[in-house]
């Protein structure tokens, strides 16, 4: 163990070494240095403690990447914690305490230092490292977990009931953990797993029900508080069940997962005059319609990922696709995810090169592709990049995109607008005059418009000097003349200007995603005068498989009104030639009951009735399902129904099982070889108060009931789009809203339900 520091030369066996790991346990009590490895002017790869959390760099030249492990909040408890830092070829990754907690682009390793690199572990006592080893070799994430320190109880039950020393023991635990192993009899049976209480009184208890499982807590003035894990437990298999009092919540994780979050903190220390702590019966002596098997007692709030190790969880595969330096941009958001008809996997996102905000900023739309279901990914390629630099860069922002089966093309939609120009400062307009002629502005108001042959006339038809080419370049007299999408003072030679309003652009591929078309406006089609935006639901569209309208295309999108830049409708843009012309459907706010009469989208200014980013599946029968964001106070996500293949939608419902807290969703239609309509609804699902707690959740039959919820990232974690990958597991790619893009491969059995017989050995054959 290294107690205080230790100063040395890496052995010969890994100076050099491309790819490799570096593995230590650590101990702290304060934020400090855990390890560094400094290569002097070629730089140097460090892990340290900040703010209570994990950050590792590689300050490489021309390869540097930061991964703060915000997640991991809590390290600096006083408790072991064991941390393993991989790079490969694929990133580099960040486990702590057996799990992945974070990960990077940057393929940085001892390579880069060269062979004079020197190492430093620990800070002066604190924190403290022991096993530290640096290797050529990348242990795979079965390998980490085995080496992983496990969390050790305060006491372990050995019987029923806790003898009264060991009680006296949390007298004073206000933070910390139970964790117990258990199973009932069956259907509608339950009854007390845990109980605490105080002169015969039950002051504390853990229950399972038919319905889910209920943490109970009564306060020295009798208020009762509550957490409960929705969800059924009641099948006759072994269970764990964890309950974490710490940072602000009381947290339960059902097989690894947390199921519940709830704020304020109760714990066996805030029992008055505590005597008695049970399992398996509560205070009474009223049994368990089943048994505990195990039972424990931890001091320490344990962590997400030493739960996941106490509860035996199957690793996932998590890999940075595009994340804060990659490409020297500040920061990636926006994630869209599609698998085409060749087994190849595209995945899109916005390159915030400038900053992480949104428009206005310096936003271009790129992609990487996978040819090997997601293992592995190609080089970045920029699709659209538009001209300008900084916040009053033109930009692109949140694509959507779809493949017809039937031509192979691709088809990406995305949000554009010009230099200075976001959907709070955008003005109510198409962009194009009744023919299709771009519009644009002189600096005093004045409209022109732009033909066919890029000649500019003014709106009464005559003739002037400017001249516009495909790539909107101004040219006057033959001189350059700076360009339509470029900010008003950007370009001193420069006196028109687009129109600052939204502008809703396409790009198709015809090739898998190696090279793409210009791209084209659709505004003058598609876009009422009144909107001052009209744009896509990031994420992905759907090809409609059933019924009549078998082959239609379609494409979510909201839109807004001049009198309130937040008062949105949701809707859908739909094609049945195959992507040749599109059409702006009926939006489910059209005529939609309110309290002042028939909602009218081009009028309304109350936010409640508000519809923004949507994300649609169709189902079996033929209908389709949209789930909307929305501003409703009952703080659920918004349903509605189409019957005739998006053109109509039905009423406005609200999903109760389904939380909303201002945030995008996104749903994808399974495959089933049990024929049921299986579909897949992510979204943040908790202010923590940042968005996050990615939950997960699978329906069999169309979205109408969720079978199951998983908790994904408990954490940070905002938006996302999923796919079916060729191998049967779904591809998700999410954001955590600052850093970057993530794509991670989930098994069927990530939601804990039997599968098919087909399904069982299609994920053994791959698992990881």
């Amino acid at each position: 163990m290294y107690a205080a520091s230790y100063d040395g030369g890496l052995a010969e066996t890994v100076v050099g070494a491309p790819t490799g790991s570096i593995m230590f346990d650590f101990r702290a009590t304060a934020d400090g240095n855990l390890v560094e490895i400094d290569g002097g002017v070629r730089g140097r790869l460090s892990a340290r403690i900040k703010g209570g959390y994990l950050v590792y760099e590689a300050a490489v030249d021309g390869n540097w990447g930061l991964i703060e492990a915000e997640d991991t909040r809590g390290v600096a408890d006083g408790y072991w914690h064991s941390a393993v830092i991989t790079v490969t070829a694929r990133g580099t990754r960040l486990y702590v305490d057996g799990y992945q907690a974070f990960c990077a682009t940057t393929t940085a390793f001892l390579g880069d230092l060269g062979a004079d690199a020197s190492v430093r572990v620990g800070d002066l006592g604190t924190p403290e490292i022991a096993d530290f080893t640096v290797s050529r070799s990348v242990p795979s994430a079965r390998e980490v977990i085995t080496r992983a320190r496990v969390a050790q109880p305060a006491v372990e039950f050995a019987a029923n009931r806790l003898d009264e020393l060991d009680v006296a023991r949390f007298a004073q635990t206000r933070r910390g953990a139970v964790d117990l192993s258990f199973r009932v009899r069956g259907r509608m049976q339950e009854g007390t797993l845990f109980a605490a209480g105080a002169a015969g009184d039950e002051r504390l208890s853990l229950r399972v029900t038919p319905t889910g499982i209920v943490y109970r807590a009564v306060a020295g003035v009798g208020r009762v508080r509550e957490a409960v894990a929705q969800g059924r437990w009641g099948d006759g298999q072994w269970h764990r069940v964890a309950v974490v009092c710490g940072h602000g919540a009381v947290d339960i994780y059902v097989d690894g997962y947390r199921e519940a979050h709830v704020p304020g903190e109760f714990f066996l220390g805030d029992i008055n005059g505590l005597d008695e702590i049970v399992i398996g019966q509560d205070c009474h002596g009223v049994r368990l319609s089943g048994e505990v098997q195990s039972a424990a007692i931890f001091e320490q709030v344990l962590g997400d990922e030493q739960i996941k190790r106490l509860h035996g969880v199957e690793p996932i595969q998590t890999d940075a696709l595009f994340d804060r330096g990659f490409h020297d941009s500040a920061s990636y958001r926006i994630p869209s995810l599609l698998t085409l008809t060749s087994g190849t996997i595209l995945a899109g996102a916005d390159q915030r090169v400038f900053n992480a905000n949104d428009a206005p900023n310096d936003i271009n739309f790129v992609v990487r592709r996978s040819l090997d279901g997601g293992e592995t990914w190609g080089p970045l390629q920029t699709v659209i990049d538009c001209p300008g630099t900084g916040e009053d860069a033109a930009c692109v922002i949140d694509s959507c995109m779809v493949q017809d089966p039937a031509t192979g093309r691709i088809h990406v939609f995305v949000d554009h607008f010009p230099g200075g120009i976001g959907q709070p400062n955008c003005w109510a307009s198409t962009g194009f005059d009744s023919k299709g002629r771009r519009l644009v502005r002189d600096l005093d108001m004045g409209r022109y418009y732009v033909d066919a042959d890029g000649a500019v006339y003014t709106a009464a038809g005559d003739p002037t000097d400017f001249q516009v080419d495909a790539a909107l370049n101004i040219t006057r007299s033959g001189r350059p003349a700076g360009n339509l999408d470029l900010a008003p003072g950007t370009d001193p030679e420069q006196s028109l200007f687009a129109i600052p309003t939204s502008y809703l652009q396409h790009v198709y591929s015809d090739d898998d995603g190696l090279t793409w078309s210009e791209p084209e406006d659709l505004n003058h089609a598609l876009k009422e005068p009144w909107m001052r935006f009209l744009g896509t639901c990031p994420g992905n569209g759907i090809v409609l498989r059933h019924g009549a309208n078998s082959g239609r295309i379609l494409i979510p999108v909201y839109f807004n009104n001049d009198h309130n830049w937040l008062a949105m409708c949701a809707t859908v843009i739909y094609s049945d030639d195959h992507g040749e012309t599109w059409t702006l459907a009926s939006s489910p706010n059209d005529g939609r009951p309110t309290p002042a009469g028939p909602l009218v989208p081009a009028e309304f200014t109350d936010e409640q009735y508000s519809l923004h980013e949507a994300t649609i599946v169709e189902r079996a029968d033929g209908s389709v399902l949209m789930l909307m964001r929305n501003q409703d106070p009952r703080g659920r996500v918004a349903t509605a129904e189409s019957p005739d293949g998006g053109v109509t939608w039905g009423e406005i419902t609200f999903d109760e099982s389904l939380p909303e807290i201002w945030c995008q969703p996104n749903a994808v239609a399974l495959t089933s070889p049990a024929g049921e309509d299986r579909v897949v609804f992510a979204n943040a699902s908790l202010m923590l108060p940042y968005r996050g707690c990615g939950v997960l959740r699978l329906s069999l039959d169309g979205g109408q009931s969720w079978e199951r919820s998983r908790t994904f990232n408990p954490a940070h974690y905002v938006y996302q789009c999923m796919c079916e990958l060729p191998d049967g597991r779904i591809g998700l790619l999410w954001e955590n809203e600052c850093q970057g893009l993530y794509f991670s491969r989930l098994p069927l059995s990530f939601f804990g339900i039997p599968l098919a017989p087909a399904e069982v050995n299609e994920e053994a054959q791959t698992a990881d």
